[in-house]
Parts: C-alpha cells; structure tokens; sequence
C-alpha cells in the first residue's frame, strides 16, 4: 500500500504516494498498464462505472494516477538518458534511411513532450471538481446570452447591451420554474 501525507505533497512540490484501497491498485496497475477501464474493473472485481467514477471524480485516485504517470516518464526519461549516446548513434545513422520510425517511437512514448500529465495534489482537484458545476453554468449563460443577442437582432429589435441579459434572465427564471414543476410533479406520482 501507500502512504498518505494527507495532501498529496510535500513542501519541496514533489508529491507523496497516497493509499489506495486493494481494488484501486489493482485498477491502477492495470490502467497505467494501457488496460481500459472495463479491464481494469474486471482485474480489480470492480465494474467499469466504477472504475471510470474513480479516474474522472476521487481526488486520491486521480491524484495518484497523476503521480505515477509522472514517475512513469520520469524513468522512461533517465532510461532514455542512460540510452541516449546509442540512441544519438542510432538516430544519426539512420538519418538516411529512417529516422521518422525512432521518432515515432518517443513520440509513442510521449517522451518528447514537456506537458505534465495533471495535478497530484487531491485537496487541489476536490476544490476544483466543486467549482466545476459554476463554469459550465457561467459557459451556458454565456452561450445563452450570445442566443438571445442574436435573436433580438433577427428580430430587427435595437435593444440596450441589457437587454440579452434580461432575455438571459426570463429564460433562467422559466428553467427553474419548469424544473420546480417536474418535481411537483413526480413527488405528487410517489405519494399517490
């Protein structure tokens, strides 16, 4: 098992390996591996919703997996170092010939890529999951509001720059009084 710090780092940025049940590290493995998350449910006796539900929304495990995939490159990178005089060699003498297939292969490897492959600090990825639900309604007002803008200006109506904000605004209060009703609805069809 690992060990948990209870943040997911330590000072010096470099994260500690955080505990994971049985299950999640066999699903781990599997999944670092290149299994899917089908497989990797199977493997651990978990299901693929399962699975899937750890990688996308557990902060622990999401920043585990993070933290691995980083060591992961990390010693693909020192192994192409120790390898990197015969690999120079190898390159070059294959210039002529070819080149494009070594490349390829470190690109496979998405060694060649400085990009890191996600935050590994569980308490950062719980805080952003929680505000999550506020940019996509912030993106959809904007969207909404871009909607109503151009409806007035089909409509050939000169409006003020408010106005959208108003359409926006009735729009928003019909959604909810919509979404109040259904639940009306359905709490009177389970009480019958």
């Amino acid at each position: 098992m690992s060990k948990n710090n209870g943040h997911g780092g330590n000072k010096e940025g470099s994260a500690e390996a955080i505990e994971l049940t049985a299950s999640q590290e066999i699903a781990m493995g599997k999944l670092l591996a290149g299994s899917t998350d089908a497989e990797a449910g199977e493997a651990a006796g978990r299901t693929r919703e399962t699975v899937c539900r750890w990688r996308n929304h557990n902060p622990a495990f999401r920043a585990e997996f993070n933290r691995r995939q980083r060591e992961r490159r990390e010693r693909l990178r020192v192994r192409l170092n120790s390898l990197g005089d015969k690999a120079l060699d190898k390159v070059e003498s294959e210039l002529e010939t070819d080149a494009k297939l070594a490349w390829k292969l470190l690109e496979a490897l998405d060694v060649t890529s400085p990009v890191s492959p996600g935050c590994e600090d569980p308490d950062v990825l719980d805080l952003e999951s929680k505000f999550e639900p506020f940019e996509k309604e912030r993106e959809m007002k904007k969207i909404l509001r871009a909607f109503a803008r151009d409806q007035l200006h089909e409509l050939g109506l000169k409006v003020s720059r408010a106005a959208p904000d108003q359409v926006l605004e009735d729009i928003l209060k019909d959604r909810d009084k919509n979404l109040a009703e259904a639940q009306e609805e359905n709490e009177e069809g389970a009480s019958e």
